[in-house]
């Protein structure tokens, strides 16, 4: 595998060419990664948990919508039958 360095915005440079980034360096990088990815790993989870939520609080509110059209529907029908 070669990595590419962009030394400029024309430039580019293989690694393999000059220099080899060190076993230190690699680690570091790695170790800014992964970091990165648990930051990420930790907002989908809470994300992931909100939306399970969120779609709960969806079903309750159509079931509470359902008995207020229904409610509404018979208040509408006793209405016609007295004004009958």
């Amino acid at each position: 595998m070669c990595f590419m360095e962009i030394k400029s915005e024309n430039e580019v440079q293989s690694l393999d060419d000059e220099s080899r980034p060190t076993s230190n360096e690699l680690q570091d990088t790695l170790k800014s990664l992964y970091d990165e990815f648990k930051k990420l790993d930790s907002k989908y989870s809470y994300c992931k948990n909100k939306y399970v939520c969120l779609l709960v609080e969806k079903e309750t509110l159509e079931k509470k919508a359902c008995i207020v059209i229904y409610d509404s529907n018979k208040i509408n029908q006793l209405k016609i039958k007295i004004n009958l």
